[in-house]
């Protein structure tokens, strides 16, 4: 039997305690918002994003 530790096991791992990423885009109609990362949301896909984009370009 192996005898690791948890912290030898997962050293370095994330801890599902990172900070969240602000939301960038909001759909005024539903209040959905997107933070930009991952895949495109299905009410952004075919529409200019840019007319959903939340304060100024960063």
């Amino acid at each position: 039997m192996f005898r690791f530790t948890r912290t030898e096991v997962f050293a370095g791992q994330p801890t599902g305690n990172a900070p969240r990423t602000p939301a960038r885009f909001r759909d005024s109609a539903t209040g959905a918002t997107w933070n930009g990362r991952g895949p495109r949301p299905a009410w952004l896909r075919g529409k200019d994003i840019e007319q959903y984009r939340i304060g100024e370009p960063g």
